[in-house]
């Protein structure tokens, strides 16, 4: 009689998104059976490539269905929650809460009746690690957020997200956090990072001040995955970053690969401040999303680093460059 082993199974969140979308790829590879969550309307056929598409179970509904969530996570061994709402824009704050910090809160809570669970996966952001230290010029896992000082809406979801989740790992949720910094990948043109690929082709002429910290979306699946099956590992954070490039010189890139003319217009940060309110009430009155927030306008401005020294010392290999991401970006958004 032959031994069939079970098949490993992994409840994953956010597979709509740029990093979601690339974890279930990575999870597939590993052999996985993927529970994902989605919404009515999602795209799905984005993974129609998959040969075995038995190995994929689609949930439609969202996370503040808590008997669904249950049902989902029951007889899962891992679980990655990666979804989550990204907005600069003032009329999102109220849905942003509700899905990034009370939504965790609901998996994380359902998670805890679940004994056999291996692994909870948090996928953070940099952003929730706060501002740095007064003349500080590279964050680290330990920095401490500040309420005093200023951060955006979104920060503070992701903030608060995290505090659900550490408080899950105090009640006995083997828990692991990443940090990603910006994500560099192809994903949907008018989501998340992608948008600055969006932005670049539409209006290439102008870049502003200031620098972007970055990592690639293969990394963040690859190190995700291996977090995830690290035994013993429980109770960590770790960032994912690769390191820093200029605006400009992200720019830059982004135009020539679409063989458009390097950006010669320099915006100071004071200057997108200025037109922030502007760009916020245009978008009210039209009802879409600002090309530019306030929010937007303060991070530019940020030149704080990122250290990769924790999660090079866990896995020491070469992250992507910039460069490498970008033409790999540009070739496969060409394809759209």
């Amino acid at each position: 009689m032959t031994y069939i082993a079970p098949m490993k199974r992994v409840f994953l969140t956010g597979v709509s998104g740029l990093v979601g979308s690339f974890l279930l790829r990575q999870l597939y590879a590993e052999g996985f059976h993927i529970q994902a969550l989605v919404r009515k309307n999602s795209q799905k056929q984005l993974f129609a490539d998959l040969p075995d598409q038995s190995r994929l179970t689609w949930i439609e509904g969202d996370l503040s269905d808590v008997s669904l969530l249950a049902q989902s996570v029951s007889g899962c061994d891992w679980v990655v929650h990666s979804a989550a709402l990204v907005s600069f824009a003032p009329r999102d704050r109220q849905a942003m809460f509700e899905v990034n910090v009370q939504g965790t809160a609901n998996l994380v809570n359902v998670c805890l009746e679940q004994p056999s669970l291996q692994k909870f996966c948090f996928v953070s952001s940099v952003a929730a690690l706060g501002p740095p230290p007064e003349n500080a010029h590279l964050i680290d896992e330990q920095n401490k957020w500040d309420d005093n000082q200023p951060a955006s809406a979104y920060a503070q979801s992701k903030y608060l997200a995290e505090l659900e989740v550490w408080r899950a790992s105090a009640e006995g949720l083997p828990v692991v956090i990443v940090n990603p910094a910006f994500v560099i990948g192809p994903g949907d043109w008018s989501r998340s990072s992608t948008q600055v690929f969006s932005y670049v082709r539409r209006f290439g002429t102008f870049y502003t001040d200031g620098y972007i910290n970055y990592v690639d979306v293969r990394d963040v699946a690859r190190l995700t995955y291996l977090l995830l099956m690290e035994p013993g590992l429980v109770a960590e954070r770790f960032i994912l970053c690769a390191g820093q490039v200029s605006y400009f010189e992200l720019f830059s890139a982004i135009a020539q690969h679409y063989g458009q003319r390097t950006p010669s217009i320099r915006i100071p940060t004071f200057v997108l401040q200025t037109l922030a309110p502007f760009s916020q009430f245009w978008a009210w009155l039209t009802g879409n999303k600002p090309l530019i927030s306030q929010e937007m306008a303060a991070i530019a401005q940020k030149a704080s680093g990122f250290s990769n020294q924790k999660i090079t010392k866990q896995y020491p290999a070469n992250f992507i460059d910039w460069q490498d991401s970008v033409a790999w970006t540009c070739q496969n958004l060409m394809k759209k």
